[in-house]
């Protein structure tokens, strides 16, 4: 009977210790998965902050852009408007004025 409770024994024995392998592997399996998750995340992370970083410089410089373009385009409104008053002066003046003196400043202006 002691023969027969020791073969027991040996039996257990060697499963429990392939039982401890399979389960020391498989840890092994899970913790090489979450460590690549984990860099993967890490990754994501940079990619979204150089993204956002980027999104945000570009932003600034589309503001930049729009605030120039509308300040050129109210200078070169204000020019016409100018332009258009010159114009307008000088038919009055035209009209009213003699024909001896001839008025050129207008004229170096443009």
């Amino acid at each position: 009977m002691a023969l027969g409770a020791e073969g027991l024994v040996s039996v257990a024995e060697s499963r429990l210790s392939g039982l401890r392998e399979q389960e020391d592997s498989a840890e092994k399996v899970f913790r090489a998965e979450a460590h690549t998750r984990d860099e993967k995340l890490r990754q994501m992370d940079r990619i979204v902050e150089t993204l956002s970083n980027q999104n945000h410089d570009l932003r600034g410089k589309l503001v930049s852009i729009h605030g120039e373009v509308h300040r050129v385009q109210e200078e070169t409104a204000h020019m016409q408007a100018e332009a258009q008053a010159e114009v307008v002066e000088e038919a009055k003046s035209a009209e009213e004025g003699s024909a001896d003196v001839t008025d050129i400043t207008s004229l170096r202006r443009r």
